[in-house]
């Protein structure tokens, strides 16, 4: 944001976290917090900009109540904002671990966010190719990243784990494999996938 967009918006020292955007029913709009707001205090302390701003909510419980004193148009306001849980920052901290590579491909689970981004159905299960070996079993079978595994040997997979276990179990080396994938908005078809021989 910068002291300059600070001070234009009406905070004449400079200090404050200029809110650039506020996300659709997050806390802050449910709070009544508006894009070009400055928060200049939380709980009565002094907020020099937007990573001060991080370091003290990231103090506070989520679930926890924090008043924030907000600058508009020249007038000082007190929004009352209940945190939320914040399961992206700890996402981002955690090392993205690289899923193991089976029949050629690396699968991660999918997740709630993956289903919506795909308009699939709420209770899709499966696993989601994240990566193909050029020239694997996968590759061979015309596979492709983004492909959702939904089945294998007709049974349904609802985890990386337990897509693992399935093809231990039901794939003999030099055998051919049934799954079943889901591509894009196209309706689930039955794909065979050759076991590579130990």
């Amino acid at each position: 944001g910068g002291p300059g967009l600070l001070e234009a918006a009406g905070a004449e020292d400079g200090e404050g976290a200029f809110v650039h955007k506020v996300m659709p029913d997050a806390p802050a709009e449910r709070a009544g917090l508006r894009i070009e707001d400055v928060i200049r205090k939380v709980n009565g302390k002094k907020i020099k900009d937007s990573s001060d701003l991080v370091n003290n909510i990231s103090a506070h419980s989520p679930g926890e109540s924090v008043d924030l004193e907000v600058l508009r148009n020249d007038r000082t306001i007190t929004l009352a904002v209940t945190l939320a849980a914040r399961p992206a920052l700890d996402q981002q901290r955690a090392p993205r671990r690289r899923p193991r590579e089976v029949l050629g491909m690396r699968v991660r689970s999918l997740t709630p966010q993956m289903i919506e981004q795909r308009g699939l159905d709420e209770g899709q299960q499966g696993v989601i190719i994240s990566e193909i070996k050029p020239g694997g079993s996968a590759d061979d079978a015309l596979l492709r990243p983004g492909d959702i595994i939904a089945k294998v040997d007709r049974a349904p997979v609802n985890s990386e784990e337990q897509f693992h276990r399935l093809v231990e179990e039901r794939g003999d080396p030099g055998k051919w494999l049934l799954i079943h994938i889901i591509r894009g908005d196209e309706d689930a078809r039955a794909a065979a996938i050759r076991v590579p021989r130990k």
